[in-house]
């Protein structure tokens, strides 16, 4: 009985991590963002304008992710740039990478098999945490912590290859470790900006670890040599910036900032980014502080004893530490240069994209513990604490299941919501508040990247309705008598515009018959002329079930843009069917008001 006691969190620990894990993946797959939306515009704006493939070499907004930029090449030419591509490798190297982590983990035999497992499991649970929101379903980002994660792990390995005792015979490391090392962080710093911290955070745990001279100096001098490169050999930046990073030193002021992104994912396990948080700004500002406090202070409190502690061969130690001076350092780097942005934007600190690099954090400071808490075999007191281990572990996990469990709806809305606002770049309809809201603020910008999607029928241009505006419906086929199909336009409301004229347009439709699923709405003028088209993007559950439907959460819902709207028309709207060639026209609403 006290064994099974003793072995409960564990036991629990791994079918709890198990799930959580998969729940991710679905949710992931599910929700991913299908198109540019937000920092993908603005990337491409500056691809397109140098046209060659030198245009990886410049500066992005602080970071210099030429890595990631030959795979958005890449997703371009041959993918149709639908993100699908840089999901499928960020998440393949997220994957990669935990791997190596969790079998460094393993290896380290002087840890306890249950805190082995412990670490494991949270480091798989907090980094596919689906709060990691725009790290795990955003094609602009996957590929952009993707790759660090798993560099991170491969310099881990390879920094236990140099720390480890030489055979006997070898005066000290092998060159091939060293240069393993340096390779991963000189990729690393050319995918994101966390990577330049990973070469920082290799020469400080090289020290902390006391490996050998020649290896210290090597990573040293690749580090220099990165910076070097970085800041003054590669061209500068391009295209629009965010406002310049002014360094701020002043303290209390950078205390309580780099605190407070410690602790930011307290704030994102009651609410999702974008939902209402019940929480105050004060009070999450507080509570973020506190727990980055005590985040702080287990972290130097590890280093500390890391420096001090008898030098071993610890497998998981130097993937650990890496994890924790990376996130300490993004914690200084972040309270430095952000102060301005903070003072714009003062969500920033809780943006669910530094969350990851948080969760690495956390996830190192499990492995070190573990390594701290001593063998089964000992005394009581370290049976405590290996229940205690692993307790926390579980505990931890169940705190982020509130928000688990709502993002795969947040994920989807964002996505319908991208759709949506795709299409009518699609159909070359301006609708102002849309796009700045869920595509990107600069809307000359966008037009000029629609035009070169366009012209290589990219993206949301590779959709059918991006060629039906102008054709006429005869041309598609006779209109004929409406079969029996339940359905209506609700509302058509004209869109406030200064580049263009357009309306948008909302209704659902369903097919009598389910087998028949429908494809698209056209919207078409008198004259027979196709003047907008919708996609169905949205399902309508109640109406399903009210129409006996058996698919409930099929997506009967539409939404849509016309182009040239002129309100003193009278537009008929027809659903395609799929596998059909004749249109079915349902029911317009009543003419709208002009704006």
């Amino acid at each position: 009985m006290i064994a099974l006691l003793r072995a409960l969190p564990f036991l629990l620990l791994a079918p709890f991590a198990l799930a959580f894990v998969a729940s991710s993946w679905l949710g992931i797959l599910r929700g991913r963002w299908e198109l540019l939306s937000f920092d993908p515009w603005r990337i491409h704006d500056a691809y397109f304008r140098i046209g060659s493939l030198s245009a990886v070499l410049y500066d992005q907004n602080g970071h210099r992710p030429v890595i990631p930029g030959l795979l958005y090449k890449l997703d371009l030419h041959c993918f149709g740039a639908t993100n699908l591509f840089l999901v499928v490798i960020g998440l393949a190297s997220i994957t990669a990478g935990l791997a190596v982590a969790s079998w460094l983990v393993w290896q380290d035999r002087e840890i306890a098999r249950r805190s082995r497992a412990a670490a494991i499991g949270f480091l798989w649970i907090a980094v596919f945490w689906l709060g990691n929101n725009r790290n795990l379903v955003h094609g602009n980002e996957v590929p952009f912590v993707g790759l660090p994660v798993l560099l991170i792990a491969v310099a881990g390995c390879g920094l236990h290859r140099i720390v480890r005792p030489a055979p006997e015979g070898r005066a000290g490391p092998a060159w091939g470790p060293i240069a393993a090392t340096a390779g991963a962080c000189w990729a690393a710093s050319f995918c994101h900006g966390v990577g330049l911290g990973l070469s920082l955070a290799v020469v400080v745990a090289a020290l902390i670890l006391r490996a050998p001279r020649r290896a210290i100096i090597a990573l040293s001098g690749s580090a220099a040599a990165t910076f070097a490169i970085y800041f003054f050999v590669l061209p500068r930046a391009l295209g629009e910036r965010l406002p310049p990073n002014q360094p701020s030193f002043a303290m209390p002021g950078l205390l309580w900032n780099a605190l407070n992104w410690l602790g930011a994912p307290i704030v994102h396990t009651i609410a999702m980014p974008g939902e209402v948080h019940p929480w105050s700004p004060e009070d999450q500002r507080s509570s973020a502080i506190a727990l980055g406090a005590v985040t702080a202070s287990i972290a130097l409190g590890m280093l500390v004893i890391s420096a001090l502690r008898p030098r071993r061969a610890s497998p998981c130690e130097p993937w650990a530490l890496l994890c924790v001076l990376i996130g300490g350092g993004m914690a200084l780097q972040v309270a430095i240069l952000r102060q301005q942005h903070l003072e714009l934007w003062p969500q920033i600190f809780h943006a669910g994209h530094y969350l990851i690099w948080i969760c690495l954090l956390w996830s190192g400071l499990f492995a070190l513990a573990a390594g701290r808490l001593g063998l089964p075999h000992s005394t009581p007191r370290v049976h405590a604490k290996l229940w205690i281990h692993g307790a926390l572990a579980l505990l931890l996990g169940c705190a982020f299941v509130p928000t688990q469990l709502r993002a795969p709806a947040t994920f989807q809305h964002f996505k319908v919501r991208i759709l949506e606002a795709s299409l009518g770049v699609a159909l070359d309809v301006e609708d102002p508040v849309e796009r700045k809201t869920i595509l990107f603020h600069d809307l000359e910008l966008i037009r000029r990247v629609a035009a070169h999607l366009r012209s290589q029928e990219l993206a949301m241009f590779r959709w059918p309705e991006s060629k039906l505006i102008g054709s006429r419906i005869e041309e598609q086929s006779d209109i004929a008598a409406p079969e029996p199909l339940h359905g209506r336009v609700d509302a058509v409301e004209p869109i406030a515009s200064q580049s263009s004229r357009g309306a948008r347009f909302h209704g659902w439709a369903i097919p009598r018959t389910p087998s028949r699923s429908a494809v698209r709405v056209l919207a078409v003028a008198p004259s027979g002329i196709v003047a907008g088209a919708a996609r169905f993007t949205r399902p309508h559950p109640k109406l399903a079930a009210a129409h006996r439907f058996p698919d409930q959460d099929a997506l009967i819902g539409f939404r849509g843009y016309i182009k040239d709207y002129d309100p003193a028309l009278d537009y008929r709207f027809f659903v395609v069917l799929e596998g059909e060639s004749i249109p079915v026209e349902i029911r317009a609403p009543a003419r709208p008001r002009a704006p």
